[in-house]
């Protein structure tokens, strides 16, 4: 359904390669996570894939047609929702921007009246139909951003950072919405994120790209067996003496590394454990802690584990 063929693309003003020789394909009705940390290319393949940057090389194929090509017809197929909600006017209400938004993209008003009742009750934006896009909440304006990217009941859809700014009640519901459309509307997506949890209750595969390179893909069950729960960098006292075996046979099975430039230890704490835990048995034997800084690492531990993958190849 979606085919991206040996893309790439390099910025004449700058010289900077922001995409190598990525291909990738999703079939139908798949929901695929797109992966890597800022600045990895994610969002310069997105634009392309949407027709809004042309490559530098390679192509894009979407139901079989070539996006630079035969752009009109590959577009009917697609549907985008870029980061913040950004193909919104916030000024404008839902029902306003699903008018608009239908008649850019070819449909008659009467034809998105007729869809719009089933859009609201999809996207569970009943009651919401006339209020203004700038008035709603967070995750109402997401879901209201792939209301416009549905009305013109694209095959595939395109979804850019669509967590952003979500507390974890409109991560669930978003959740909801994404699932449903998949199984009762058939739609196939690719989904960029840096929210790990949500990846991974959501998709099928994963794809991790790393400066502007494919570095890897694994199955969901494959990214649910990396080393989950929370990780915190320790720094020691410096006249703590520490035991790095003793420190490890405190919890059996929990990663633990020690800096001894820095007197610092990097510590994976399970989610069967917490850190108070942790902190309380390593006082127990005389280690003593200045401070504990908690890392938001999970996704970052499967980057550095393909990236070390990658370079034994």
């Amino acid at each position: 359904m979606l085919e991206v063929f040996n893309v790439s693309k390099v910025y004449s003003q700058s010289g900077v390669k922001a995409l190598d020789s990525v291909s990738l394909s999703i079939a139908d009705q798949e929901i695929v996570g797109f992966l890597g940390p800022n600045g990895a290319g994610k969002t310069t393949l997105v634009k392309i894939i949407a027709g809004l940057v042309i490559p530098s090389g390679g192509e894009v194929t979407i139901a079989g047609f070539d996006v630079q090509r035969r752009r009109y017809a590959a577009l009917r197929h697609l549907g985008v929702v870029l980061e913040g909600a950004r193909n919104l006017y916030w000024p404008l209400s839902v029902r306003d921007n699903i008018l608009y938004f239908g008649a850019i993209k070819g449909i008659s008003a009467g034809a998105i009246r007729h869809r719009l009742p089933e859009l609201l009750k999809l996207l569970q934006l009943e009651g919401f139909a006339d209020r203004k896009v700038g008035s709603l909440s967070s995750g109402q304006k997401q879901r209201a951003a792939i209301a416009t990217a549905l009305v013109h009941d694209p095959s595939v859809l395109i979804l850019d950072e669509p967590t952003n700014g979500l507390d974890i009640p409109s991560v669930d519901n978003f959740i909801d919405v994404l699932q449903t459309l998949c199984s009762q509307k058939r739609v196939t997506m690719l989904v960029s994120s840096h929210n790990l949890g949500f990846v991974q209750e959501v998709v099928s595969s994963t794809i991790f790209i790393d400066k502007g390179r494919l570095i890897g893909t694994l199955s969901i069950n494959e990214l649910k067996s990396f080393p989950q729960g929370e990780h915190y960098v320790l720094t020691l006292e410096e006249d703590s003496a520490f035991d790095l075996s003793r420190t490890k046979d405190l919890f059996p099975g929990t990663t633990v590394h020690f800096d001894p430039i820095k007197d610092t230890l990097l510590v994976n704490v399970r989610p069967s454990e917490s850190l108070s835990d942790y902190l309380s048995a390593i006082l127990d034997i005389g280690i003593k802690i200045r401070s504990a800084e908690r890392l938001d690492s999970s996704l970052e531990n499967v980057y550095r584990q393909l990236l070390r993958s990658e370079s034994k190849e």
